[in-house]
C-alpha cells in the first residue's frame, strides 16, 4: 500500500484502527480538500461570485490610489499612440513629396535628352515648369523636416546633388 503525500512532501498521519478509535471508518472515507497554499482575504471558499462586484474591479483591492493610477496610465498609453499616427502621417507626407520630387526630375531628364537629341526647344517647356515644381518640393520637404534631427543635412545634401 502507498503512503499519501500532502503537497509539502511530507505523509499524512495515520488513521487509527477501530480498537484505538471508534469513529476509525468514517475518519478513513472522509477526503478534506487540501488547504490553498496562500491564505485568502475574507472569501468563502466555495461561495458564488457576488453580483453586486464591478465585473473589471481588481479583487482583493481597496487602494484609493488603484483607479486615478489606471485612468493615469491609460491617458500615458492614448498620448503615445497619437504621437506615433502623428510620426507616422509625418513621415508619409514627406516620402509623398519626395516622391513627387523623384517623377519631376525624371522629367527634367527626359525634357533635357529630348532636347540634347533632337534640339529642338520644344522639349525645354516641360523642362521650365518641372525646375519650378522640384524647388516648391524641396521647400515643403524641407518645412516638414525642420525638426527632424539629421533630416534637414540629408536634404541638403539631396539638394546639392539635384543642383
Amino acid at each position: 500500500m502507498h503512503a499519501l503525500l500532502n503537497p509539502a512532501g511530507r505523509r499524512f498521519p495515520q488513521a487509527r484502527t477501530s480498537t484505538q478509535c471508534p469513529a476509525a471508518l468514517a475518519c478513513a472515507t472522509k477526503i478534506t480538500p487540501p488547504r490553498p497554499a496562500f491564505p485568502t482575504k475574507g472569501v468563502a471558499r466555495h461561495a458564488a461570485p457576488d453580483s453586486t462586484k464591478p465585473p473589471l474591479a481588481i479583487r482583493g483591492s481597496t487602494d484609493p490610489v488603484e483607479k486615478p493610477l489606471l485612468v493615469t496610465i491609460f491617458i500615458v498609453f492614448a498620448l503615445l499612440i497619437g504621437s506615433a499616427i502623428t510620426a507616422y502621417r509625418s513621415t508619409h507626407e514627406v516620402l509623398e513629396v519626395l516622391q513627387a520630387t523623384l517623377l519631376a526630375l525624371k522629367d527634367v531628364e527626359a525634357g533635357s535628352r529630348g532636347y540634347v537629341i533632337t534640339g529642338d526647344r520644344s522639349y525645354l517647356k516641360p523642362y521650365d515648369l518641372v525646375l519650378t515644381a522640384i524647388d516648391e518640393h524641396l521647400m515643403r520637404c524641407r518645412r516638414l523636416t525642420a525638426n527632424g534631427g539629421d533630416q534637414p543635412q540629408r536634404l541638403a545634401k539631396a539638394e546639392a546633388s539635384i543642383s
